[in-house]
């Protein structure tokens, strides 16, 4: 291998490798490989700073600075200073002789250096800088006090002390720092919430700030920050909130620096400085300005922005969205601000997405306090006896905790204790609040009584229903029977319906044939009844909705296109009414048009195109209109029925409500009552009543609430259709191709077994907060025990220490022979760096795409229109990397026809989602879903990847039998901590007195008792190489041919024939694409026979692995 060499040109290097071609300077080496993988990865984050060359790469000292010490290395680099850099400040800041200062020392004496960027000449010779000491020196070098007034002397000094402060735990021997700078904190906020506070009618808030890190990691998580998130946390928070000389409202106007506490300080943004400001002005207003304010920050901070900016008022929402946070805190205590009273349920608690540790916080008034399942309840029953004594405040912890019922009613929820609420009461129908200051409007609920049961006259039709007019695209034969549902809905009279279909079966498009064949219906029906269409989706999609319509509709599709959104919004604005509706309950927008036209009989011409976000603010002024059909695309966005935006969607006026959603049960089984209180109130009765009756998951339950939704319905003598339909692409639906599933399980190597055994050590130790984190660590080692940018072995070893990389190379060779293309799903940013440049120098691929939190939509979109460019020019095999929680859903990818699930997701649906940018209409060709299992050698099926694997099995057929939450917490953290730590594994001691019949029976016995399969034994001669025939029960295509040897010499290692027999039988019955196992109580197979199996997709379950017959061979 020869050694790469660089040349340093000015403030830039350049790296050459005897004129080969930088792919190809990987050479086997891993830590080349993520060498170049983090070159790749910083110009992807830092836009020309490296630039790649056909043979050669040109780097800036920072893309150097941040390679680690083996990358370093394999680039030829030098290594890391054997010295110490020594950091301090000099001078009094703010003013000119502020400086920040930096020397190197050997032992404690100072030493010649000269920094020529990331390198530093000694007389000992070069050493290579590295991150974060490379930047700190940046810094301190250009910073020139005179440039500078004092927040700017700040800014310098916290971004200073926060590199310093990076510098990674077992590299602290290579810098130190002044006792100043050790004892200095400095914190950065650049967007911020509202904490609020309610006594009686008045309202009181103060801010609470996030740190750019935690945002960026939220919007990537695609979560919501919440306070625990927030940047300052109790003292501190308290300090900078209420502190009488230093804190936020000890200044009438707002800083750019706070002192916290001794030597701790907090420095503001630019951009929040405004926010604040605005923030500290309205909490000296009058009572009625703040609570104005507390209900809706967003419009005045946008406001202000625009007008001190001088900027677009699109530009200044967007600015302000960046930075005022809606943490749930807030939307939970803003919504009930209002005349409009946010539902708080006694007998319902929302789920939360992700599991609770064993230890968490909870804000308690103000006051963060840490807490597990124990001590919760002990201060649950501290707070009930001081408010029996008239209390204020209750001790607990060394803290003061305000004794409120909302404090309470928290711990209430935390433990599952109901706390009656009083509700008041609303009257009949559904009307907007009359008065002259309401905020949102005003709708009846299902909540706990059915206060608004629908009318369900029927409609008199015209137009017949077995023609679709003006669809250009052929309907297949699902999408005919969706398009006579939708009909035959709308002619009983339901007010709504649920369009639930597996992602990528058209549901736009069934939706869009109902619209034209109702817009054609009301051509002949009486004038009043001629009303537009609403389309409500997230903004991504609402150009789809454009395409799709001029793509599958003749002639003008649905009429004149309304766009209610963005930019387009200030067309629509009432002059000189600025703010949102919700601000005191005016209309904003004009739609003298639409109105005009609906009087006019061509109301039915016009379709409108909005968000859920500008439908919640503007909701008085689409309240003005009454359309015809209102379709909710992405349904789930209001699954939170206690949420404004779930109000909004149910108090738009329609005579029919389309909902659209491939997950009708994102986390938790409520989600679906919302949804279905928005398009068919009263179809799932109260909520009181659902949660009650579905607060368990039980099968039963699920079962019959399926038959709820999806079976007929009758009401005295009348019939109606369901609610609710849901297509799965395995209930063969005509033209699908075939989708299989494989899995590959695969016995850890010892270094990766070793690794995997300490951390499942500390896993059973059960240290007090550690089991999730354990599990995700567990998750981690299971596909790989060394990180990409520690790497320093050659790629051949890199490979072999990880059961499931192993088992992805082999499916990757199979791919390529066939030629085709591949979707490779893993969440590891560093991993998803290094596999592609492995692909690119492996297979000699030009480009490796890859899509996660970090890639644009613009680049997201030029990659997919790249990628499908292979259907009309197929150039062969092809990889594009993706991250599940990102990439699985909005993504078509077609011309691929396979995924590897390298690493999975906790959520079966999120994984199906995965799979379905590839299977989905449009797909001509039939696809294969590739899994990757890592088996312990001792644990085998108690290993992480088979118990999540079982797990995910049995959700996923929960899910296709019935209606199963893809996640839920108390479910899936005691299944996996049940499945790792319970009993033993399979002994195959047990099975060895076993004669061949008995092993057979067993065999059979075991795949039938799976659930998932059905057996038929095959004739006892001539069998033709197979011992039994077997066939997926939910799947109907998949089947898997199975050969049973049995052996008295347990010590026997058995040859290619059991193979070849095997693959004797594919031709012998009437099976499409079987999966082959054989299954055998000998020792093992042959090296020969491995090979042999690998290349021809054959399962082997040996006698040690028979305890992962079948759930962990048979996908």
């Amino acid at each position: 291998m020869m050694p790469i060499q660089y040349t340093r040109d000015g403030k830039q290097v350049v790296f050459t490798n005897a004129n080969q071609r930088v792919d190809d300077w990987v050479a086997g080496s891993a830590a080349r490989c993520g060498a170049l993988a983090a070159f790749r990865g910083f110009a992807d984050e830092h836009p020309g700073t490296v630039l790649f060359e056909p043979d050669r790469i040109i780097a800036g000292q920072a893309a150097i600075a941040s390679l680690s010490i083996s990358q370093a290395r394999a680039m030829s680099l030098p290594d890391r200073p054997p010295y110490v850099l020594a950091t301090d400040t000099s001078g009094v800041i703010g003013s000119r002789n502020f400086k920040l200062t930096t020397r190197w020392l050997a032992g404690n004496f100072p030493i010649a250096t000269q920094r020529d960027g990331a390198f530093l000449q000694t007389g000992d010779g070069t050493f290579l800088i590295p991150e974060p000491l490379f930047s700190a020196l940046e810094l301190a070098d250009s910073f020139e006090s005179g440039d500078h007034d004092l927040p700017g002397h700040w800014a310098a000094l916290s971004e200073f002390r926060s590199l310093l402060g990076s510098v990674a735990a077992g590299e602290t021997e290579q810098m130190e720092m002044s006792a100043f700078l050790e004892g200095l904190r400095i914190y950065t906020g650049t967007a911020l919430s509202l904490a609020l506070r309610t006594d009686g009618e008045d309202v009181t808030f103060d801010p609470v700030l996030f740190h750019p890190d935690k945002v960026r990691e939220a919007r990537e998580e695609k979560r919501p920050l919440t306070e625990q998130d927030g940047l300052l946390q109790g003292p501190q928070l308290h300090s900078f909130q209420n502190h009488a000389r230093t804190g936020f409202r000890a200044f009438d106007d707002a800083k750019k620096s706070y002192l916290l506490d001794h030597n701790t300080y907090l420095i503001i943004d630019d951009d929040l400085e405004t926010v604040l400001q605005i923030v500290r002005e309205k909490q000296q207003a009058e009572a009625p300005e703040r609570k104005a304010f507390a209900t809706n920050p967003r419009a005045g901070i946008a406001e202000r922005i625009q007008k001190e900016k001088e900027i677009g008022e699109e530009e200044s929402e967007a600015l302000a969205e960046v930075l005022l946070v809606e943490t749930p805190e807030y939307a939970d205590r803003a919504i009930g601000i209002g005349l409009w009273k946010k539902p708080e349920f006694a007998f319902f608690t929302p789920q939360p997405e992700v599991w609770l540790p064993e230890t968490f916080s909870l804000n308690l008034g103000g006051v963060w306090v840490r807490l597990d399942r124990n001590t919760v309840a002990e201060l649950r029953g501290k707070v009930d006896d001081a408010i029996e004594a008239g209390h204020t405040l209750v001790e607990y912890g060394g803290q003061q905790i305000p004794v409120t019922d909302e404090v309470r009613q928290k711990l209430a929820e935390v433990i599952g204790v109901e706390q009656p609420q009083d509700r008041p009461e609303t009257g009949s129908g559904r009307k907007k609040q009359e008065t002259q200051d309401s905020i949102v409007v005003q709708v009846h609920e299902n909540f706990v009584e059915e206060n608004w049961p629908p009318e369900i006259p029927t409609r008199e039709i015209r137009t017949p229903t077995d023609q679709a007019p003006r669809v250009r695209t052929q309907l297949l034969s699902h999408q005919k029977e969706a398009l006579q549902w939708q009909i035959e809905a709308w002619r009983s009279g339901l007010p709504g319906i649920l369009n639930a279909d597996d992602q990528g079966l058209g549901k736009t498009l069934q939706t869009l044939a109902f619209l034209a064949w109702l817009q054609a219906d009301m051509d002949q029906t009486r004038l009043s009844r001629r009303k537009p269409f609403l389309i409500v989706a997230p903004r991504g999609l609402l150009r789809t909705w454009e395409s799709e319509v001029s793509h599958h509709l003749t002639g003008i599709g649905l009429g004149a296109r309304v766009r209610v959104y963005g930019p387009d919004l200030k067309a629509r604005r009432i002059p000189h009414v600025a703010g949102l509706d919700t601000d005191d309950g005016r209309p904003r927008l004009d739609f003298k048009d639409i109105q005009s036209a609906i009087r006019k009989g061509n109301g039915h011409k016009f379709w409108l195109l909005t968000t859920y976000e500008t439908l919640s603010n503007y909701q008085h002024s689409f309240r003005q209109i009454s359309f015809s059909v209102i379709v909710f695309d992405e349904i789930q966005k209001i699954k939170n029925a206690q949420t404004r935006i779930a109000l909004a969607a149910r108090s738009v006026k329609g005579d029919f409500r389309i909902g659209l959603t491939g997950t009708p049960i994102e986390n938790q089984v409520a989600d679906l009552w919302a949804i279905m209180d928005a398009v068919a109130p009263r179809s799932l009765g109260t909520l009181k009543d659902f949660a009650e009756r579905y607060r368990q998951i039980t099968p039963h339950g699920m079962e019959e609430l399926h038959a709820r939704l999806f079976r007929d319905r009758r009401n005295g003598n009348r019939s109606y259709p369901p609610v609710a339909q849901r297509n799965l692409k395995e209930n063969e639906i005509t033209g699908l191709p075939r989708k299989d599933y494989r899995l590959y399980p695969s016995t850890m190597p010892d270094i990766q077994a070793t690794v995997y055994e300490k951390a499942r050590e500390h896993l059973a130790a059960g240290e007090q907060g550690a089991a999730l984190k354990m599990l995700h660590h567990l998750r981690s080692v299971s596909l790989h025990p060394h990180p990409p940018e520690t790497a320093e072995m050659d790629m051949e070893d890199y490979f072999t220490c990880s059961a499931r990389f192993a088992g992805m190379h082999d499916i990757l060779i199979r791919i390529q022979e066939l030629g085709e293309r591949v979707l490779i799903f893993t969440e590891h940013r560093q991993m998803q760096q290094f596999l592609a440049q492995w692909l690119r120098s492996e297979f000699q691929l030009g480009k490796v795409p890859i899509v996660n939190g970090a890639t644009s939509i613009s680049k997201r979109q030029s990659y997919v229109l790249g990628f499908q460019e292979h259907l009309k020019n197929d150039c062969g095999f092809r990889v594009m990397i993706l991250s599940p929680r990102v990439a699985g859903v909005g993504l078509t990818l077609t011309a691929a026809t396979h995924v590897i699930h390298l690493s999975r997701w906790w959520n079966s649906a999120v994984e199906e989602q995965c799979n379905d940018r590839i299977y989905r209409i449009g797909q001509k060709k039939d696809v294969t879903v590739h899994l990757p299992l890592a088996v312990h050698p001792i644990h085998r099926e108690r290993s992480f990847d088979c118990v999540l694997n079982k797990l995910m099995k049995r959700k996923s057929s929960l899910a296709h039998a019935a209606l199963w939450p893809p996640s839920n917490k108390d479910y899936d953290i005691s299944e996996l901590m049940a499945g790792l730590s319970g009993g033993e594994s399979t002994d195959p001691s047990e099975i060895d007195n076993l004669d061949w019949a008995r092993f057979e029976d067993w065999v059979m016995t075991r795949a039938r008792d799976s659930g998932d399969w059905e057996v038929a034994r095959t004739p006892a001669s001539g069998d033709g190489g197979a011992d039994a025939v077997l066939r997926h029960r939910r799947r109907r295509h998949d089947a898997a041919l199975v050969q049973v040897k049995h052996t008295e010499n347990r010590q026997r290692i058995l040859d290619r024939s059991a193979i070849f027999e095997i693959m004797h039988a594919r031709g012998r019955y009437d099976v499409s694409n079987p999966q082959l196992a054989v299954v055998t109580n000998a020792q093992g197979f042959t090296l020969a026979a491995q090979h042999l199996a690998r290349e021809k997709s054959v399962a082997l379950v040996d006698r040690d692995r028979l305890g992962l017959w079948p759930a962990h061979v048979l996908a």
